[in-house]
């Protein structure tokens, strides 16, 4: 081959391997450039996935936090997102607070299982003391474990379910005590009717011994012991919120300011206070039972405080309400206590009937309020009692009617009776007869509609099986609209309008009385 040829190939050699070069070139650049964008699309994937976490973080409302393990065994933490921060009152210059200082004992104890598991682990905890107070909290852990199986962090996830185990605690004592509270008034109810007996025998018995020193002192203690029968059935029926009352416009602080007086003298070393009245605190309601209502819980902090100490009373006007509010610097009460304390019966007493808190509650149900209880059973802390009650105008001041007469009744009426209770029935005719009034009496409402004989009042029961009493009235009352009634009841809580309502047990007296305001409600007045 020539030198020309060799030249050449010689250059064509070359040129291909410049060419090869070039696309080789070409080719790591484009593969650059190819990897530059996919390294461009995956750094910006990872920010935007980062930028999403960090706004979770931030954004949720449970409280999120990262903990990392340190020599030791120890777990430091590393954040906190601002629903913590807020939650537990810190900022970015607070010393870092311990597992423990923040969540509670238990959350370590959780900590440690998700570092050494490695795997997610949750509680619901019981109410624990936290940095912002005593707190129930769902907590779940979750590890995060690098490519050697070692754990580099830990973050917590924790829901505050304190508010929804309180509601549903209150609902769970709501329901009981409305179950106790119909079991209550039923037993109040039949309680009544046979003292409704007793008590009109013993009424009878008594006139017609009159004079008999032996008889009159017998009947006369027996009819102390149904006045304390009364008394106690009063407290039951208190406890179902089914007591009738006598409603009017009260000064919410002239009864405390009474009731402290009331009580000072025999509270003994012990301070009573009354430290806020506020003008306008007024209430539609008995003034009796809401002056019970304090006595009970003024008689609850001075036996808390045992012996020495101060019981503290105020009472606020928040919005439409007033509210009563009575501490003590005992030792307050666990939540176990709290629970249960407006139970009927339920006392830590050693001795004592444990109707107190349970009346406070029915009575404040009764007047359409609530009741509400904060103690720390820390010593010295004590308990408050907070009483919620639906606020009045003073102006609107309106007694219902007395039973006392308003004028001369005639010496004898027709009269029919209705009580399905055969023995009740029968009492009340006798009471009824010697009070000078011819009777008729049947055992239901069905029985009274087919009464043809004339009379000039009805005295019938609330309850009874197939037609009750007001019902009973209505139907009467499209044939007879102006007839005079006396309800007579055995639960309580009744209002009828337009009706005199008589609570059994009942005396002569009361009786007549009942008669004179019935009539002088449907009747007109002489001039």
């Amino acid at each position: 081959m020539s030198e020309r040829a060799l030249t050449v190939v010689a250059f064509v050699v070359l040129v291909a391997l410049w060419v090869s070069l070039l696309l080789a070139a070409l080719r790591q650049r484009s593969t650059a450039r190819r990897l530059g964008v996919m390294q461009k699309e995956t750094l910006a994937r990872a920010q935007e996935s980062e930028r999403r976490l960090q706004s979770l973080f931030e954004a949720t409302t449970d409280l999120m936090s990262l903990w990392a393990p340190a020599p030791g065994g120890a777990m430091v933490l590393e954040s906190l997102n601002p629903a913590a921060k807020a939650f537990f009152h810190l900022d970015d210059h607070a010393p870092r607070p311990t597992a423990e200082a923040l969540f509670g004992t238990e959350f370590r104890a959780l900590l440690d299982d998700a570092a050494r598991s490695r795997k997610p682990v949750q509680q619901s905890s019981a109410p624990t003391k936290t940095v912002a107070g005593v707190r129930q909290l769902h907590t779940q852990l979750i590890p995060f474990v690098n490519d050697q199986g070692v754990v580099v962090r830990v973050a917590a996830l924790s829901h505050d379910i304190s508010e929804i185990t309180e509601r549903a605690q209150e609902e769970e004592q709501r329901g009981r005590l409305e179950s106790l509270g119909l079991l209550a008034g039923g037993v109040a109810h039949d309680f009544n009717n046979l003292l409704a007996v007793v008590k009109a025998d013993v009424d009878v018995a008594r006139a017609k011994t009159r004079g008999d020193d032996g008889s009159d002192e017998v009947l006369a203690h027996a009819g102390d012991a149904i006045a304390r029968a009364r008394e106690l059935v009063e407290q039951l029926m208190c406890t179902a919120g089914a007591r009738a009352r006598q409603s009017e416009a009260v000064d919410v602080v002239a009864v405390v300011d009474d009731t402290v007086r009331l009580l000072s003298p025999g509270a003994g070393e012990v301070q009573l206070r009354v430290e806020a009245r506020p003008d306008d605190a007024f209430v539609f309601g008995d003034r009796a039972q809401l002056q019970q209502i304090v006595l009970n819980l003024l008689q609850n902090g001075v036996e808390a405080v045992a012996g020495s100490g101060c019981v503290r009373a105020r009472v606020d006007v928040v919005g439409d309400e007033v509210v009563i509010r009575v501490s003590d610097d005992g030792p307050g009460c666990s939540p176990a206590v709290q629970a249960r304390m407006f139970d009927p019966f339920f006392t830590t007493k050693t001795s004592g009937r444990g109707l107190g808190l349970s009346t406070v509650f029915g009575l404040a149900r009764a007047h359409g309020g609530s009741v509400e209880v904060s103690s720390l059973a820390t010593p010295g802390h004590g308990a408050t009692f907070a009483v919620h009650l639906p606020r009045c105008a003073s102006s609107s001041s309106a007694a219902l009617s007395s039973l006392a007469p308003a004028w001369v009744q005639p010496p004898s009426l027709r009269v029919l009776l209705v009580d399905d209770d055969d023995r009740v029935r029968r009492a009340t005719r006798r009471l009824l007869e010697r009070l000078g009034h011819s009777v008729h009496d049947v055992g239901s409402g069905l029985a009274a509609l087919a009464v043809d004989e004339d009379y000039e009042l009805i005295v019938i029961d609330v309850t009874m099986p197939d037609l009750d009493g007001p019902a009973t009235l209505v139907r009467l009352r499209g044939r007879r609209p102006a007839l005079p009634a006396v309800v007579i009841t055995g639960r309580g809580g009744i209002v009828v309008k337009d009706d005199v309502v008589l609570a059994k047990p009942f005396d002569a007296d009361h009786l007549q009385a009942a008669l004179r305001a019935a009539l002088d409600r449907h009747q007109p007045r002489p001039a």
